[in-house]
């Protein structure tokens, strides 16, 4: 908006006759064009995409109900039990004042729409967008760890996203500062098993079970 402001602007009659109003109205103009370019001076905010399952919250499918008994679900919705993470809320805030945030989950959407509602409270319209298979994995959440501080304002997650919010080059602070779960190559120590699991991926026969689970137990 700005930049057609100036072009439009700019060009002014050559009639001499009205030249001195011309210079006064182009005045005016171009100080309402640099007013508007104030509004903006501050450097654009950086996109980050956060996974749900494991990193916000603890998916339970209903048939390992038995092994987090004791431990109250924040949401239960179809198959599954939903444990928010502690210190999601102050997180998530943390978050959208300083990133442009996007979520990504494995869950169906008529999963993860519940879990939102659950949890982003007065907060989801800030979302850029909620995008489905595709992630990086940092350390998961599991309800049953009682002392799980990764979220928290000194946590990990946080010391990294510091940093992240004034990188000029965001490939090269990820690499600098490296961080959550180590990239699966050939010089992963369990390399033998996910080769395998690599192998039958690829096989046109490969077939996806009938229930949905983040994680397993």
């Amino acid at each position: 908006m700005a930049s057609n402001l100036k072009l439009k602007n700019v060009v002014v009659d050559s009639n001499d006759n009205n030249s001195d109003y011309e210079d006064e109205k182009v005045s005016k103009n171009l100080d309402f064009y640099f007013s508007l370019e104030k509004l903006n001076l501050g450097p654009k905010k950086k996109l980050l995409v956060l996974n749900l399952g494991g990193l916000l919250v603890d998916r339970v499918h209903r048939r390992n109900e038995s092994t987090v008994r004791r431990y109250t679900p924040d949401l239960s919705h179809g198959n599954f039990l939903v444990f928010k993470r502690p210190y999601c809320d102050q997180f998530m805030k943390f978050c959208l004042e300083r990133f442009e945030v996007g979520l990504w989950s494995s869950a169906m959407d008529r999963n993860v729409e519940p879990i939102l509602d659950n949890i982003m409270i007065g907060l989801r319209k800030k979302l850029v967008f909620v995008w489905p298979n595709t992630a990086v994995f940092p350390p998961a959440y599991k309800v049953k760890n009682n002392s799980d501080t990764f979220l928290d304002a000194k946590g990990e997650m946080l010391e990294f996203l510091e940093g992240l919010v004034d990188a000029d080059d965001v490939p090269t602070y990820v690499k600098e500062h490296q961080f959550g779960q180590p990239a699966i190559t050939n010089t992963h120590k369990d390399w033998d098993y996910y080769s395998k699991i690599i192998s039958d991926v690829e096989d046109p026969s490969f077939g996806c079970s009938d229930y949905e689970s983040d994680y397993s137990y």
